[in-house]
């Protein structure tokens, strides 16, 4: 399977696509701490099509770093029941961005709320 991280239209703004997983989780690593601590990172997972432990903790060390937030726009939602399964003590400054809901407007929550 195919792994692939893409810029996005903003500098600090990725898109993954593909499986995030132990063979790829290395990868988002390096990118990722190229990235300043000194503010947001925003990572769009629309197309993601799987993420284990190993992309889990890439992802929650990242947002552990950061003096800003670690924005998850449309987490799969394997990833969401990781975070509730798991309930791992997760970095105050991760924020997820949930597929717009009925009123058309995205949901955004922190993984310990019961939105997420």
């Amino acid at each position: 399977m195919t792994f692939k991280i893409r810029r996005g239209s903003m500098p600090r703004e990725l898109s993954l696509d593909g499986d995030l997983d132990a063979a790829t989780a290395t990868e988002l690593a390096l990118i990722l701490g190229t990235i300043s601590s000194a503010g947001d990172i925003v990572l769009d997972l629309a197309l993601l099509r799987f993420v284990d432990l190993a992309g889990l903790r890439v992802l929650l060390l990242t947002a552990d770093r950061l003096a800003g937030s670690l924005v998850l726009i449309s987490p799969p939602l394997a990833l969401l029941r990781m975070l509730e399964v798991l309930r791992l003590p997760t970095a105050p400054n991760l924020v997820l961005r949930l597929p717009e809901g009925p009123g058309g407007a995205a949901i955004s929550a922190k993984p310990d709320s019961a939105t997420a």
